[in-house]
């Protein structure tokens, strides 16, 4: 993770961290001019919060049912065979 000291950051973007706007929220998107978002800047209890979320999810994907081993299915040989057939 790349870290940025916020003394660094132009003086718009610092005042909309350090000063959030109450109406429109405590995130700030950055956009390009044709208007696609190119980053965001989240509050640090919301960094959180989606931490534990993503955490949380990849524990209960882990802990999850697998596979089972099937010795009629296809190898991975035949997988690809068939994806550049499908190409």
């Amino acid at each position: 993770m790349k870290r940025i000291k916020l003394s660094s950051l132009p003086a718009p973007l610092r005042e909309a961290i350090l000063h959030p706007d109450p109406i429109e929220g405590e995130d700030v998107l950055i956009e390009d001019d044709s208007g696609i978002v190119k980053a965001a800047v989240v509050q640090p209890e919301a960094y959180q919060f989606l931490v534990r979320a993503l955490e949380e999810r990849e524990n209960e994907v882990d802990t999850g049912p697998t596979e089972e081993y099937d010795p009629e299915g296809k190898t991975l040989d035949a997988l690809i065979e068939e994806t550049e057939r499908e190409k």
